[in-house]
């Protein structure tokens, strides 16, 4: 709708024939364990299987789209939301709160989030090139397994590795891109999940190749209730 200032004329329909390339996504940074590795890996394979070329590749400028949310988001938070909301919260996100205020650069003010803006256009314009050679994009959601209950805010260390854990998590989140969310089996008695990545306005280039990923996955154990 006209009414909407951010509406975009993009059509629904993906203009780009299927299947497409795939960039596989092993090590996006930091410490990835083999169980998460292990589930990107077969979400390869089986995408493999179902006719996409999938090759091991890194996005450009990962860590600086990492470094682009940390900024810009953490940094609202602890400058505008925190203030606003703490107040009102309850004692675990107040903690929460906290946590997260005791990991942010003090450099981290109104002008480094307004630079961090500015950045974000060159980041975003190198990943959209990336995009015209792998028009899809294979990775984990966090670098680790799931943790314990509330172990994100438990300590502000805590929640620096939850941070780092979803690099490229937020680094589409920092650059608005859409993403599709998927297990692909279990290792260890915990899920192996993956994201599928596109450009802007690909929403229906992902739910795709999450359908023939799903379609190809072997279902999950479900959990017994004793």
């Amino acid at each position: 709708s006209w009414r909407d200032p951010w509406w975009s004329g993009a059509r629904l329909e993906d203009s780009v024939t299927q299947p497409h390339k795939i960039a596989l996504v092993l090590e996006p940074g930091g410490d990835i364990s083999e169980q998460v590795q292990s589930g990107v890996k077969k979400a390869g394979e089986l995408l493999s299987d179902a006719g996409y070329t999938v090759e091991v590749v890194n996005p450009p400028e990962l860590e600086q789209a990492w470094e682009l949310w940390r900024t810009i988001c953490m940094g609202e938070l602890v400058l505008q939301l925190r203030p606003a909301v703490q107040d009102i919260c309850g004692p675990r996100m107040v903690r929460c709160l906290e946590n997260y205020a005791a990991i942010v650069p003090e450099s981290c003010d109104a002008a480094a989030i307004l630079d961090a803006f500015a950045r974000r256009r060159g980041v975003l314009r190198a990943w959209t090139e990336f995009f015209l050679e792998y028009p899809l994009m294979v990775g984990p959601v966090g670098l680790q397994p799931p943790g314990a209950p509330d172990e994100d805010i438990a300590s502000p260390e805590a929640a620096q590795g939850l941070i780092d854990s979803h690099r490229l998590t937020v680094s589409i989140n920092a650059l608005g891109l859409p993403a599709a969310t998927l297990p692909v089996g279990t290792s260890g008695g915990l899920p192996q999940v993956v994201q599928i990545i596109g450009p802007q306005y690909a929403e229906m280039r992902c739910l795709a190749a999450a359908a023939a990923l799903e379609n190809l996955a072997p279902p999950l154990t479900p959990i017994d209730p004793h």
